[in-house]
């Protein structure tokens, strides 16, 4: 089993940029699956989400 590909900064932009382009081709370019878009996408969001409530 692998361990992690990629860093919470790497994971932040790769969907940022897969809100400015089309989700398909980030996977493709970052030879990623769509569910791990969506999935990273809610990690992200609980993150920033417990952040704030922390702060």
């Amino acid at each position: 089993m692998k361990g992690k590909m990629y860093s919470i900064e790497k994971i932040i932009q790769i969907l940022s940029e897969a809100k400015m382009t089309s989700i398909t081709a980030v996977c493709r370019k970052y030879n990623i699956c769509m569910p791990l878009v969506f999935n990273s996408k809610g990690i992200v969001v609980r993150l920033s989400v417990e952040q704030n409530c922390v702060n």
